[in-house]
């Protein structure tokens, strides 16, 4: 598709812009999406490694949480 384009990235770009221990297999992604369509949840975040962040990225200020955010986007640095 064309995501990383629209992004402003490219696949390196991309590979480099979160911590390798973020990265999953894709198989294990897609059974997460999987399973959590079977029981019924709207969205999943694979990982702990994924979710943590994800769950404290909740509770954060705006204000806060989009400038951070767009220090790391690599198309915006």
């Amino acid at each position: 598709t064309e995501f990383l384009s629209v992004a402003g990235m490219d696949e390196r770009t991309f590979a480099d812009a979160f911590p390798k221990f973020m990265w999953l297999e894709s198989r294990a992604v897609a059974k997460a999406g999987i399973d959590a369509l079977a029981d019924g949840r709207g969205s999943v975040i694979p990982g702990v490694q994924n979710a943590i962040p994800a769950k404290i990225f909740e509770f954060l200020p705006r204000r806060l949480l989009l400038p951070l955010l767009k220090s790391q986007h690599p198309a915006l640095r």
